[in-house]
C-alpha cells in the first residue's frame, strides 16, 4: 500500500471534474494518448498513479506511473500541447514529483520506455535516466527504448 504522498506545488492528482478539461498530448503522444486513459490510469489501490502538472487552474501536463516491488515505473509522462510554447515547466515539474514519491516508498529506480525521439531521449538523459537494454518494438507505439534513472535510496531516518 502507498505511504501518504502530499503532491508537490504546482501538481495534484485528478478530480471528477477534470474529464471536461481541454487536454490534447503534444509531441510523439499525440493522438496516441487520451486524456481520459490518464485520468482512467489514476488506481492508487492497485498501485497506479496519475499526477497532473496545474497551472492556472489549467492542466499542463501528466504523469501515470505504476509503483512495484523495486521501482517506480512511468508509464506516460506528457504535456498538454497547449502549453508546448508557453516557456512552462511541465516534464521537471513532475519528474521531481515522482522522483520524491519513489524516494517516500523506498524504490531504488525509476523507470520507463521512451518513445524514439531524440530530442526525448536526449532530455531524459539530461535529467538523469540511463539507457537500461535493447530497444524494443511495440506494436501502435513503435520503437521503445527502456531507461532507468538509479535514486541511490538511503534507509529512513
Amino acid at each position: 500500500m502507498a505511504r501518504s504522498f502530499r503532491p508537490p506545488q504546482g501538481t495534484r492528482f485528478p478530480k471528477w471534474s477534470d474529464a471536461s478539461v481541454a487536454f490534447e498530448a503534444a509531441g510523439p503522444l499525440r493522438e496516441k494518448l487520451m486524456l481520459a486513459a490518464v485520468l482512467g490510469y489514476h488506481a492508487p489501490r492497485q498501485g497506479r498513479f496519475t499526477l497532473l502538472r496545474n497551472v492556472e487552474g489549467e492542466i499542463a501536463g501528466a504523469a501515470c506511473f505504476n509503483l512495484r516491488e523495486a521501482d517506480v515505473f512511468i508509464d506516460y509522462l506528457t504535456r498538454n500541447d497547449r502549453f508546448a510554447k508557453r516557456g512552462v515547466s511541465v516534464g521537471v515539474v513532475l519528474l521531481d514529483a515522482v522522483e520524491e514519491f519513489a524516494r517516500l516508498h523506498r524504490r531504488e529506480a525509476i523507470r520507463l520506455d521512451s518513445m524514439q525521439d531524440s530530442l526525448l531521449l536526449d532530455w531524459y538523459s539530461n535529467y538523469g535516466f540511463a539507457r537500461e537494454g535493447p530497444p524494443h518494438d511495440e506494436v501502435g507505439w513503435g520503437t521503445l527504448f527502456p531507461m532507468v534513472m538509479l535514486l541511490g535510496v538511503r534507509p529512513p531516518p
